[in-house]
């Protein structure tokens, strides 16, 4: 069944098409709906949902409604009102009951409350205004005999932008005191009017971070959206390029469902290009200064402070703080890291960073293609190295009477392979520890002798991309991670190896200030330099009982 893709607005989907869109973020709805549960009749316990742009607050909270009113205990006990994604109309306290009414009287389509929202809008005394439109509101939950789940979105425009600071203390006593009302609202970043304990919202909200989808939940995301799998590490670079973004990851998927990780990556530019209207809207939506700050922080690629960004955009350090702050309040950009009082931020939909900086010239775009070729080498699967290398795998814990098959068919593979890039992938991915069985035929033993030794071998010598990562990857797994990095520091093709050379020095000790793209891919590297020391040292279990290599195409060379 083909699931409708509503990028930008969800709201647009009808609530069965909602439901089975909803293939991840199980356990927040769970959450959120244990809490319409649990309220009791007392003042409701408000609800914020926070998280960036294009990370699924839309569709959550719309998921929420959706089991409210399927649920028959929820159904029983609340009505939902759902608000526009934005409310501009709202400048005063009044005005957000006015607004809920106006809804009300749409989602209903009675006409009693339409008129009595047309009725309210010709009140101009604000304090008449507030009593009279909350009033209705109250009136139609006795009738019901329900609490109103009034469903609010970007709360953080609305409270530090449209609204007063005494309009805030007024909507604080109700919110406080009325037990008709709760609140499910979004908000793209924390904000000053929720943090701050002089403020109006201060401690009134329950809230809830929305995370990223993990590698996992991008993995469901793309099969639901295209209906292909991109299984194992395949999915990395979508996870990385998005960032986690659900938003990003369904306009990834769009583009590309019948492409393999080699032709995606290779067609960025291309998606760039298919997608630069939606891009460019986002950074035009920006006021002026606050774009130029946007910008700049997209350039330098890397988590950046305030005063980085200063001198880059030839501000005031103390304005570009202001600026990165706003910026924080509107979800476009966010907090990496916090040393004392220096802060790194970066920008937060990580595929914008990337269009951007693919529409610039030299450096930096020579930069991130070198970050995207090194992606491609180190996350594309070849179904032939797996097999091959389990058979290898068996063989290193297999009694010695039951694996001369393996020897043969992991030899046979090879010959059949040539010269092909897929048998230097192999002998890479191969645990060294095949190559060392007593009882092997000689030119199982021989076949190191293709990998050259770190200490004679530079990485202008190697063949390859995906030798000198290999290589490299090896002698940091044997304890030549210092060797490692001088080799590759030194090296004029270093620039192409970014990744790995971040990774190196965080197993070295170091702490290197990468763009996000960089940084995931070095820690997935660590990981694979760990499981590779792991399989290097000493074997301490007997050898497993003895079984036949599983069979696998071509394997009968």
């Amino acid at each position: 069944m083909n699931i409708r893709i509503m990028k930008n607005n969800p709201a647009f989907l009808e609530r069965d098409e909602l439901i089975r869109g909803c293939v991840v973020r199980h356990a927040d709805l769970s959450l959120l709906i244990e809490r319409l549960h649990e309220h009791g009749d007392g003042p409701c316990q408000h609800i914020l949902v926070i998280g960036p742009r294009g990370m699924g607050k839309t569709t959550l909270v719309l998921r929420v409604v959706a089991d409210v009113e399927c649920d028959p205990t929820l159904a029983k006990k609340w009505y939902p009102i759902v608000f526009s994604e934005e409310s501009y109309e709202v400048a005063t306290a009044a005005e957000l009951w006015l607004e809920a009414v106006g809804h009300l009287g749409r989602q209903t389509g009675d006409q009693r409350w339409l008129s009595a929202y047309r009725d309210l809008k010709s009140e101009r005394d604000e304090r008449r205004l507030y009593e009279r439109a909350l009033g209705r509101l109250m009136d139609f939950a006795d009738e019901q005999g329900k609490k109103l789940l009034l469903v609010v979105e970007n709360l953080n425009m609305i409270l530090g932008e449209q609204l007063s600071a005494d309009d805030g203390w007024t909507l604080r006593h109700t919110l406080q005191n009325e037990p008709r009302i709760m609140l499910l609202a979004t908000a793209t970043s924390r904000f000053d009017e929720i943090d701050n304990a002089d403020k109006a919202m201060y401690d009134l909200f329950w809230t809830f971070d929305l995370a990223p989808l993990n590698k996992d939940e991008c993995r469901t995301v793309w099969r639901s959206l295209t209906g292909h799998e991109l299984s194992g590490d395949r999915i990395r670079p979508v996870e990385i390029l998005t960032g986690g973004s659900p938003r990003l990851v369904s306009i990834l998927a769009s583009f590309a469902s019948e492409m393999s990780l080699r032709e995606l990556m290779g067609n960025l530019a291309h998606l760039v290009d298919e997608h630069t209207s939606y891009f460019k809207s986002n950074l035009e939506s920006l006021p002026v200064a606050e774009r130029k700050a946007y910008v700049t922080l997209a350039d330098l690629w890397s988590p950046s402070t305030a005063r980085e960004v200063a001198e880059a955009a030839r501000i005031d350090v103390n304005k570009a703080s202001a600026l990165l702050h706003r910026l924080m309040q509107r979800g476009a950009v966010g907090e990496v890291s916090k040393e004392g009082r220096t802060i790194r931020y970066q920008v937060t939909e990580r595929l914008y960073n990337i269009y951007h900086l693919m529409r610039k010239h030299g450096g930096e775009e020579s930069r991130v293609h070198a970050v995207v070729e090194f992606m491609i080498g180190f996350y594309e699967q070849d179904d032939i190295v797996d097999v091959v290398r389990t058979i290898a795998d068996e063989a290193c814990d297999t009694d010695p009477e039951a694996r001369r098959d393996h020897f043969f068919v992991y030899g046979g593979i090879l010959k059949r392979l040539g010269d092909d890039a897929r048998a230097r992938k192999i002998l890479a991915a191969t645990n060294p520890r095949f190559f060392q069985i007593e009882d092997a035929p000689e030119f199982i033993k021989e076949l190191p002798k293709k990998h050259a030794d770190l200490t004679s071998t530079t990485a202008e010598q190697v063949a390859t991309q995906e030798e000198v990562r290999q290589l490299l990857v090896f002698a940091a797994a044997t304890g030549q991670v210092a060797e490692a990095i001088a080799v590759l520091s030194a090296s004029p093709a270093a620039a192409r190896f970014e990744p790995l050379l971040t990774a190196l020095q965080l197993l070295n000790g170091q702490a290197p200030n990468a763009p996000h793209e960089v940084l995931e891919v070095a820690k997935d590297i660590v990981k694979r330099v760990e499981k590779l020391r792991a399989s290097l040292a000493p074997a301490t279990t007997p050898a497993k009982k003895s079984r036949a290599p599983k069979k696998t195409k071509g394997s009968s060379a």
